[in-house]
């Protein structure tokens, strides 16, 4: 079973015009069907709260610093700090996340698949279940 996982980005720091990450296709763990970013809402704010039947993601936080807790199915618990750019988390299909904005974060995230509602498992008693 594959677990989360920390991915680095290159990087370049160009001081007069900003810092660039680099993403090589090579880098995600899978070919990338969809591509979305979250950002504005409250501060301080709980997301996530939910696990996928197949797709797999990577998610970096653009701005800001994003808490993330996963659970796999074998019942490992982590928790990563994304808070650079250049730092990603990849998370497997059947991995519980729960995503906490810390500030006013913003998020991107590369997905396996195109959207599908049903791929949602949207209460922790029924990713115990499964």
């Amino acid at each position: 079973m594959k677990k989360p996982e920390i991915i680095a980005f290159d990087k370049i720091d160009n001081k007069e015009k900003g810092v660039f990450s680099i993403v090589n296709s090579a880098q995600i763990p899978f070919e990338i069907k969809r591509v979305f970013w979250i950002f504005g809402g409250d501060e301080n704010r709980i997301a996530g709260e939910h696990a996928h039947k197949n797709s797999e993601q990577v998610i970096v936080a653009l701005q800001g610093k994003i808490n993330i807790s996963t659970e796999t199915k074998s019942g490992e618990k982590q928790n990563f700090i994304l808070d650079e750019s250049g730092k990603a988390l990849y998370i497997p299909a059947l991995c519980w996340q729960k995503i906490e904005y810390i500030g006013k974060a913003a998020l991107l995230c590369f997905s396996s698949s195109e959207y599908n509602p049903d791929d949602y498992i949207r209460t922790y008693k029924e990713f115990k279940e499964l």
